[in-house]
């Protein structure tokens, strides 16, 4: 009874939400950032004059889930907040709460805060189940994605699955593969129809009414929905055995008793994997067949990923359902991405996004299957596309992602990478503001206990589409990596890129283990390295493009898609015959020397001195011999000599010290 109470205040609100304010942005406190200079940052609001009350600041202690602990608070004649035990590096997330002398919560914002955060080598251990219907017929653009991804220093597994295998088998290969794998899996990526696992007794008399509030009699969106997180969820125990519904509109949200549907309706356990879905299947609006809809949507994500796809830093928050709180996702997210000087909330969200580019947008409205009231239908999306990255559409019914020409999945064919069900419930995409992917954003959502919008949170319709390791801030990618094995230790050689980089980040990974090691201390700026302190084993190198960048509340070095060395074994693998010959003499020496050759070495074309960040110093052509002086009037350290001879590379480290 109580649960059909609440039903009808919602009804009740809909019918006249236009006459109430702007919920979803009332109630999001658009925090802003400051880094200090002595490390510590300051979070700061707007002053509200009207305002009697306290802020209370939380900061959250786990990376994967709401877990938040007080830190302390501060009057409502404060404008700002400085965590004195913040220092720079650190990645922080923290909830900002504003409340009245009611103790009732008036305003709230979720904000990850960063300053020269560095991003991990190593991205995850990643899935990719295809569908076997498509898998050779997208061989190619399978192929690029696969090698993006170990670009991104991603362990990756690929499988194709059957559409006639149960979520329970799909579910048992997913466990084998983590069980395999040389790290725990982290991350699931669904291509195709993979079968689509269905959960829940969302009804009145259920364990809890449909996250839109369609129970019977009003609309009917009851029984069982579409529940991707299933095959997220590795440790709990999942149930076919007790829900017995049989009065949902459609048969397939029909749930009984061992029919491979699922009985849960509210996560039993947290979330283990990032996990997203792209997916065309039964979409006949779009002239497009299914497979052609998957290669476009690859085509396309490989271009963001290597920094060749434009759009421009502006978000649109479409609310036609003002009264509600649900337009407060797209709200926090404008906020804590680009900043609310490039949030836009009083434009069309088709007209906008078929003339003009924007990397977040925002729709919400009454809704069907195929349609958003005041955004558009799935007919529109596929005559016109969209241009826009990160997507979130709110209304009734296009939730349950598994229906013909659903709305949801058609933003994801018309042009956007990630799409998903934003405000039923509340998203938080705060954290890709230090470099998290959706997929973290989506599993972070999934397992959030903050109230939301019907109670929704929770709840196992929560869902992904699209790729789940695409970012916020792609870079251009680094080009081929040349690997020479000396005596002195490993040469790394490289070109420069056209693209905007700082640099250049250098990992040394193990073949066996995967595990990844930096090797340069500073961003490297030049073309090449030598790696002095290799140990034995086997190993290869990756070169990834690194910059500066930065999101309206923190700022973070971006890795781009990297490129792989051979593997080399730095015991048996030698690239010259070993020579002692070849040196400087003296060394340690002042700025000049002479070259110490070998009988065998009779023309050396070319002499390179770099720093140890492989930087180059001076570059010498010409015909040297043992009897000229080098002189290079370099200040007292530590330098390598590179010497281009007709027996190959020689390299050399040279001290400076007077």
């Amino acid at each position: 009874m109580k649960k059909y109470i609440l039903f009808i205040i919602i009804y009740s609100l809909l019918i006249s939400s236009d006459l109430l304010a702007q919920a979803g942005k009332d109630q999001t406190l658009f925090i802003k950032t400051n880094y200090n200079q002595d490390g510590t940052v300051t979070l700061s609001w707007p002053k509200d004059e009207n305002f009697e009350g306290f802020y209370y600041i939380y900061e959250n202690r786990s990376k994967f889930k709401q877990d938040y602990q007080y830190l302390g608070n501060t009057a409502s004649s404060s404008t700002d907040w400085t965590d004195n035990t913040y220092t720079n590096g650190q990645r922080k997330e923290y909830l900002i709460e504003k409340k009245n002398t009611s103790n009732k919560t008036l305003s709230y914002d979720f904000i990850t805060v960063g300053n020269e955060v560095e991003r991990y080598g190593l991205s995850g251990s990643i899935l990719i189940l295809v569908d076997d219907t498509h898998f050779e017929g997208l061989e190619t653009e399978l192929g690029i994605l696969v090698n993006d991804l170990k670009g991104e220093n991603w362990e990756v597994a690929i499988q194709p699955v059957s559409r006639n295998m149960t979520p329970t088998e799909v579910k048992d290969l997913i466990k084998a593969t983590n069980e395999t794998s040389k790290f725990m899996l982290t991350t699931l990526y669904l291509i195709g129809h993979v079968p689509v696992p269905y959960s829940g007794h969302f009804s009145t008399n259920g364990e809890w009414y449909p996250p839109d509030g369609h129970t019977e009699g009003s609309g009917n969106h009851t029984g069982a929905w579409p529940a991707d997180l299933y095959y997220a969820d590795l440790d709990g125990v999942w149930t076919d055995a007790t829900v017995n519904y049989e009065a949902s509109a459609q048969e397939r949200n029909n749930n009984r008793p061992g029919d491979g549907k699922f009985d849960q309706t509210r996560l039993i356990s947290d979330i283990d994997l990032e996990i997203g879905r792209v997916d065309f299947y039964d979409m006949p609006a779009f002239a497009e067949d299914e497979i052609t809809l998957i290669k476009n949507y690859l085509n396309r994500a490989h271009l963001w990923r290597t920094g060749q796809l434009e759009t421009i830093d502006r978000g649109l928050v479409d609310d036609n359902f003002k009264g509600f709180i649900i337009g407060n996702t797209g709200y926090k997210a404008i906020n804590s991405l680009i900043g609310t000087d490039s949030l836009f909330y009083d434009r069309d969200y088709l007209t906008e996004l078929k003339e003009g580019q924007y990397i977040l947008s925002f729709g919400m409205g009454a809704g069907s299957y195929t349609s958003c009231s005041g955004i558009g239908k799935t007919t529109d999306f596929a005559e016109n596309g969209i241009n826009t990255i990160f997507t979130g559409l709110a209304g009734s019914y296009f939730g349950d992602w598994d229906s013909k020409n659903n709305i949801l999945r058609a933003a994801l064919a018309s042009g956007a990478l990630a799409s998903f069900w934003g405000g039923i419930p509340n998203w938080y995409l705060n954290s890709m503001s230090v470099g998290e992917s959706i997929g973290h954003c989506a599993r972070f959502s999934m397992n959030a206990i903050y109230g939301s919008f019907n109670g929704s949170q929770r709840l196992v319709h929560i869902a992904l589409m699209g790729d789940p390791t695409l970012r916020f801030r792609p870079i251009t990618p680094s080009g081929k990596l040349r690997l020479t094995n000396s005596v002195n230790g490993i040469l790394l050689e490289w070109d420069e890129v056209n693209g905007d980089v700082d640099g250049f980040n250098l990992y040394r990974v193990n073949n066996n283990t995967l595990e990844s090691l930096k090797v340069n201390d500073e961003i490297l700026t030049g073309t090449s390295y030598l790696d002095l302190e290799c140990p034995t084993g086997q190993f290869y190198y990756q070169l990834r493009t690194a910059k500066k960048v930065s999101t309206a509340t923190a700022n973070y070095y971006a890795l781009g898609v990297g490129s792989a060395s051979e593997p080399i074994d730095f015991i048996t693998s030698v690239a010259f015959n070993i020579n002692d010959g070849f040196g400087i003499a003296p060394n340690p020496s002042s700025s000049h020397f002479k070259l110490k050759l070998p009988e065998d070495i009779v023309n050396v074309n070319k002499l390179v001195i770099q720093d140890m960040t492989g930087r180059t110093l001076l570059e010498l052509n010409g015909n040297f011999t043992s009897e000229s002086t080098i002189n290079t009037g370099l200040p007292m350290g530590t330098y390598m000599l590179l010497a281009n001879t007709n027996k190959g590379q020689f390299v050399e480290k040279i001290q400076v010290v007077w």
